[in-house]
């Protein structure tokens, strides 16, 4: 099993490329600016926004310290206009406090009833109405990856019954090519 990399069978994978600015416009794809004027990046991007707008996680990888998490925040801006981002450190999880971590008080149980008073408290009902980077995701436990398999699949049901206040993005955040690696 290679755990979040089967999450879904279409995804999108980007090498980091550092630093760089996308300016928002007002049609539907966003205006490139540099660092990103190479024609190969730039359609790498679109395919990226077209992945996040039909609720498919993005996935991005590179070396460290090369702007993996600039890359994915600007995407995700450009991609959900207004939304918030919530960004967590998989170094942070382990698998005792993931379920108080990611869901809050109430557990589990409490994000998975949306009706539920507690269902906010943790990182993913805070990341509803918006998205969540998921940085250093290859730290994840077995355990970790298939919580977060059943999130992802949860709001997505949910973003398909038009429901609103889904998780809008996915990003996921490793080292390079550690999804081979599983």
């Amino acid at each position: 099993s290679r755990g979040l990399g089967d999450v879904y069978k279409r995804q999108v994978c980007l090498s980091s490329i550092g630093n760089g600015e996308i300016a928002k416009s007002d049609n539907s794809h966003p205006q490139l600016q540099k660092p990103f004027e190479d024609e190969v990046l730039k359609k790498a991007i679109l395919k990226a926004f077209k992945t996040l707008k039909s609720g498919l996680p993005l996935i991005i990888e590179g070396e460290e310290s090369t702007g993996k998490t600039t890359l994915a925040d600007h995407i995700l801006d450009s991609c959900f206009l207004k939304c918030h981002r919530v960004t967590v450190d998989c170094r942070h999880l382990s698998d005792e406090n993931i379920d108080k971590f990611l869901f809050g008080i109430g557990g589990a149980l409490s994000f998975f009833e949306p009706s539920s008073e507690n269902s906010s408290t943790g990182k993913l009902g805070i990341a509803r109405g918006g998205s969540i980077v998921l940085d250093n995701a290859h730290m994840l436990s077995k355990k970790a990856q298939k919580l977060i398999e059943e999130v992802m699949a949860f709001e997505e049901e949910r973003r398909l019954k038009g429901f609103k206040n889904v998780i809008k993005g996915w990003a996921l955040i490793g080292p390079k090519e550690w999804l081979h690696n599983n």
